[in-house]
């Protein structure tokens, strides 16, 4: 099973994966890294590390991460190498709750990955009443 990894500012992360819990069932295999206030990059990527020496059985870990270019994105783009891993930004909910339901689909990881970026686009709608 493909292992699931999110990493934030804070704890965005742990409250998207409790809140997919409650739609989608438990996120089996997976894990939420937060960046603690004051917590130093050296510090944070050991944590990012055992994440994902805990949630990769063999087929690779996807990593959302909340937004490119900050401490968490840097941290697991800098890792990636060391790992079979795929990395999306922009993390929102209906990524996980896709990740979660599609997962034991029989996907190869580049297509669940496309699979988690296009569920988070269409989860991104404008609506207005005129």
């Amino acid at each position: 099973m493909i292992g699931l990894l999110l990493v934030s500012h804070g704890s965005l992360c742990e409250h998207i994966l409790k809140s997919t819990a409650m739609i989608a069932g438990t996120v089996e295999q997976s894990r939420a890294v937060p960046l603690n206030p004051g917590e130093s990059p050296m510090d944070y990527e050991v944590r990012v590390r055992t994440a994902i020496a805990e949630v990769d059985t063999g087929e690779g870990v996807i990593a959302l991460v909340d937004v490119l270019g900050g401490t968490p994105y840097n941290i697991v783009g800098s890792i990636s190498r060391d790992y079979n891993m795929q990395i999306v930004t922009g993390m929102n909910m209906p990524m996980v709750v896709c990740f979660t339901l599609e997962r034991e689909g029989g996907y190869e990881m580049t297509e669940l990955v496309d699979s988690v970026y296009e569920a988070a686009k269409k989860g991104i709608q404008v609506l207005r009443r005129k």
